[in-house]
């Protein structure tokens, strides 16, 4: 005599549910077949992904050893050009910026101004000093 529930031919704990009867074996396939599709799914994302990815270089540490030097204008004013573009190898003395020299114009203009004034006080008071 059996239990009840229990499955002559199937021996309990292989391949038994829970009731005691083994899944069906178009179940069994489905179940297969989708994990498979679902690995070579992904497989082929995977794929897909490198190659869409292969030809870009990244990096978390861009440090490239380097000499950095401090570029300090003589002047200041408004640049007017750019005259080098990064990481471009440069000499000693060459024109790196340009900086808009209309304001010096300008300044110096103003000075000689000044000076001619002066020159022509200078003149004013040597001539009342000879009158007097």
């Amino acid at each position: 005599m059996s239990e009840p529930g229990a499955n002559s031919d199937t021996p309990a704990g292989k391949g038994a549910l829970a009731n005691g009867k083994s899944p069906p074996r178009g179940r069994r396939r489905v179940v297969l077949l989708l994990a498979v599709l679902l690995f070579v799914g992904l497989g082929v994302a995977a794929y897909i992904y490198w190659l869409a990815n292969s030809g870009y270089q990244t990096t978390d540490d861009a440090f490239i050893d380097g000499r950095a030097i401090s570029v300090a204008p003589q002047v200041s004013g408004n640049v007017v050009s750019l005259d080098v573009n990064d990481n471009q190898f440069v000499h000693k003395g060459d024109a790196l910026i340009h900086i808009d020299n209309r304001q010096y114009l300008i300044d110096r203009e103003s000075a000689e101004a000044a000076l001619l004034t002066a020159k022509a006080e200078l003149a004013g008071f040597k001539y009342a000093a000879a009158v007097a």
